[in-house]
């Protein structure tokens, strides 16, 4: 009788090595390709495929408005540097802005008192005439010489004031004004009136045929100081930080249509829409500030001299400051409502012919 294998039959035998390599080659035979159904659907992954894009959208989108504040913080910057060196830098442009105070009556008729009182009270005229209201045996006298060179002088300076010259000496007084307190280095500010002085001493000279050997920069209301003169002195700090601030007026602009730029190329989604918004929001901050800037009162941290004309030049000088930078911020607030009403119409038109577009595809 033959031994016995343990794959005689060659069948149901795992151990016959036939039967392993066919097990084997089933194994690992691939099925043919076969075409995936259109109603496939793959199983849900972790996250959503749009998770990541999603989130860096709204990175953008944060970025764009953090972008967008400081393009409007500086672009109001450079709005107010800009009209600082265009009106109050600017010796044509400060000029222009204290224009109408030659044309205030009420200004010049305070002025021609306290020029008046000036030289009433000037040392040569007063070691003679005194001051009005002597008790001495010769007093009767001196009093009436008072009252006549108080009248004579009142005529001059009011017709000073009323004559065609004054808009011309108003002028040369605010370049004398201007030109020291924006050139002064470690001074006080002050109100240099000594061109109108001047002019009204030899008015006075004139009708008298007297030379009083007076000068007009001796006299105290000529040039009068905003500071105490041994110092600190705030106000002159401030008119040079003033300039310095105007003087780059052009950087802080470019930068913030810089920013400007770059927050609405970062922006996901329609940039046109987001432009719109942006100039509308400008518009809006514009506005507020003009609207601050038309309470201001600037002279409320200095103190007023203690002549009539002086403080009142200050006063007017303030609201007429505060009324032209109010005027200068709404003049930007209606031209950036323009442009972000031109942007919006810009955005809707864009939105419908892509609309139309898209209808147009799915039809075709």
């Amino acid at each position: 009788m033959p031994p016995q294998t343990s794959y005689d039959d060659g069948k149901g035998n795992w151990s016959n090595p036939r039967v392993q390599a066919a097990h084997r080659a089933s194994y690992h035979q691939t099925a043919p390709y076969a075409p995936v159904s259109p109603n496939y659907q793959p199983l849900p992954a972790a996250y959503p495929p749009s998770y990541r894009p999603a989130r860096l959208s709204l990175g953008r989108r944060l970025l764009s408005i953090l972008l967008l504040l400081a393009s409007l913080l500086t672009g109001l910057a450079a709005s107010g540097a800009y009209w600082a060196q265009t009106n109050l830098v600017s010796a044509a442009g400060f000029e222009q802005l204290t224009a109408p105070l030659a044309q205030d009556a009420d200004f010049q008729q305070a002025l021609a008192q306290a020029v008046t009182a000036d030289l009433l009270a000037s040392e040569p005229i007063a070691s003679y005439l005194g001051d009005g209201q002597s008790q001495a045996w010769y007093g009767g006298i001196q009093n009436w010489l008072y009252d006549q060179a108080e009248n004579l002088m009142s005529q001059s300076t009011e017709s000073l004031v009323a004559s065609e010259a004054y808009p011309q000496l108003w002028q040369e007084t605010i370049e004398a004004t201007h030109s020291y307190n924006f050139s002064a280095d470690n001074q006080p500010a002050r109100l240099d009136f000594s061109p109108f002085y001047q002019a009204a001493l030899t008015g006075v000279q004139n009708r008298t045929g007297l030379t009083l050997g007076l000068e007009a920069s001796s006299l105290p209301g000529a040039r009068v100081a905003l500071e105490a003169e041994e110092g600190p002195y705030p106000v002159s700090s401030s008119l040079r930080a003033l300039a310095d601030f105007a003087a780059v007026w052009q950087t802080y602009a470019l930068f913030s249509l810089g920013l400007l730029l770059l927050a609405v190329l970062l922006w996901p989604g329609k940039r046109l829409a987001f432009a719109a918004v942006s100039c509308l929001l400008a518009a809006g901050g514009s506005a507020l500030l003009g609207l601050i800037s038309s309470g201001l009162s600037l002279t409320s941290s200095i103190p007023l001299p203690a002549l009539q004309s002086a403080a009142l030049f200050l006063q007017r000088l303030s609201e007429a400051m505060t009324a032209s930078l109010a005027s200068s911020y709404y003049g930007w607030a209606g031209v950036l409502a323009l442009v972000g009403l031109g942007l919006t119409l810009l955005a809707i038109l864009s939105s419908l012919l892509g609309l139309t577009a898209r209808a147009s595809h799915r039809l075709g």
